[in-house]
C-alpha cells in the first residue's frame, strides 16, 4: 500500500508479515504519517520495536503490508480500540507487539545490552536544575524494598568516591537538618559495628580543628549525663591517653571549664581510691613545692580549718581502730571508717 493511498485520519492500523502472519498493531492521530515514520526507521535500522526490526531485516520489506484496521472519530477513543484489537488477533503472544498495554510502558523488560547501551549514554551526561527537582519530587515519600537496597549496597561495595564528588555531596548537604527518624534509623545501622583502625584514623584527621557550636557541645553533654563506660572502655582510654602531654592552651580550657565546680562526695572518694598508691613523679612534685611557695604567710578560712580539723581526726580514729583490729586479728572493711564515731 503506497502513503498516497492512505487516508490522514485517525485510526487503528496493523504492519502484517504476509509470510508468518504476524502482525504489529498501533494507533496514530494521522495513520499516513505514522505509516511514513514506521517505514523510514526499519529501512534505516532505528525502529524502537525489535521485534518487528529484526523480522523486516530478515524477510525485506517488500514481505509486509500495512491494513487499517478501525478509523477511530473520537481521538479519546484512540487508546480504547487500540487495546481491543491487540486483544483480538493476540498481538503480544504471537505477533510483533511487546507492551501488553496500549499506550503504556508497563511490563516492559529491556535486554542487557539496551541497558548497557542507556548506561553508557547517561554516563557524563549532566542534569539540569530543574531536571534534579523534579527527579527528587518524584521519588520523595518512596520506601524501597529491602531488595532493592540490597542491591544498591551490594553494588556500591568497594566503589571509591573521588574528592570532586565527596566535595559536592558535603556541598549539598550543607546546613541541611535531618528528620529525628533518619537520625535514628543512622545510628541504629551502625550501633555495634566495630571501625577499622584506618576508619578511626580518617575520621580523626577529618575532625582536627574544627570547630564546633555551643549547641553542638550542648547536646553531645546532654547525650552522655548518666552513661558509664565499661572498665574495657576505660582501659582503652587510658592506653590511648597515656604518654601524651596537654598544652598549656588545653590545661589552661580545662581548668576554666572546671572553675567553680563542687565535686559530689562520691567523685571525691572515687578520685582519693584511684590516686591511691601512685607515687608523685619528679615534676609533679616539684610543680607542688612552686605551687606553695606562694602560700607562705597566707591564712586559711574558717571552714577550711574546721574541715582539716575534721579529717584529721577522722584520720586519727581510722589509725587507731586499724591498730586495735590487726592486734585482735579482724580484717577492716573498706567502709570501717563509717563504724567510727568522730567527736
Amino acid at each position: 500500500m503506497t502513503t498516497e493511498a492512505l487516508s490522514p485520519a485517525s485510526g487503528i492500523y496493523a504492519i502484517q508479515n504476509v509470510i508468518s502472519g504476524k502482525r504489529y498493531v498501533g494507533s496514530a492521530v494521522s495513520i499516513r504519517k505514522r505509516w511514513t515514520e514506521h517505514r523510514r526507521d526499519l529501512a534505516l535500522g532505528r525502529h524502537k520495536n525489535s521485534k518487528l526490526q529484526r523480522a523486516w531485516n530478515k524477510y525485506g520489506s517488500d514481505q509486509f503490508r500495512f491494513v487499517i484496521l478501525e478509523h477511530v472519530e473520537s481521538l479519546c477513543d484512540l487508546i480504547t480500540r487500540e487495546q481491543h484489537w491487540m486483544d483480538k488477533l493476540e498481538v503480544v503472544a504471537s505477533g510483533f507487539n511487546i507492551l501488553p498495554i496500549a499506550g503504556s510502558c508497563l511490563g516492559r523488560k529491556h535486554s542487557q545490552e539496551t541497558r548497557d547501551k542507556i548506561k553508557a549514554a547517561a554516563i557524563g551526561r549532566p542534569f539540569s536544575v530543574e531536571n534534579i527537582e523534579r527527579l527528587a519530587e518524584a521519588r520523595r515519600g518512596q520506601k524501597q524494598s529491602p531488595e532493592v537496597i540490597a542491591k544498591r549496597s551490594a553494588a556500591l561495595t568497594g566503589h571509591l568516591v573521588s574528592d570532586e564528588t565527596r566535595a559536592k555531596i558535603s556541598a549539598a548537604n550543607t546546613g541541611k537538618k535531618q528528620p529525628p527518624e533518619s537520625i535514628a534509623k543512622r545510628l541504629a545501622a551502625i550501633k555495634g559495628i566495630p571501625f577499622s583502625q584506618e576508619h578511626r584514623l580518617k575520621l580523626s584527621i577529618a575532625g582536627r580543628g574544627k570547630a564546633q557550636s555551643q549547641e553542638a557541645r550542648m547536646k553531645i553533654s546532654i547525650a552522655h549525663i548518666g552513661r558509664r563506660h565499661s572498665e574495657e572502655h576505660r582501659k582503652k582510654n587510658s592506653l590511648a591517653q597515656s604518654g601524651k602531654t596537654l598544652s598549656q592552651e588545653h590545661k589552661d580550657k580545662i581548668g576554666a571549664g572546671n572553675s567553680g565546680k563542687v565535686l559530689s562526695a562520691e567523685t571525691k572518694k572515687l578520685l582519693s581510691i584511684a590516686k591511691k598508691g601512685i607515687p608523685l613523679s619528679e615534676a609533679h612534685k616539684q610543680k607542688l613545692k612552686e605551687s606553695h611557695v606562694g602560700m607562705k604567710g597566707k591564712k586559711h578560712s574558717p571552714e577550711t580549718i574546721e574541715r582539716m580539723r575534721v579529717a584529721q581526726k577522722a584520720a586519727a580514729a581510722n589509725k587507731k581502730a586499724a591498730t586495735l583490729c590487726e592486734a585482735e586479728n579482724v580484717v577492716l572493711s573498706e567502709d570501717a571508717s563509717c563504724c567510727v564515731e568522730v567527736n
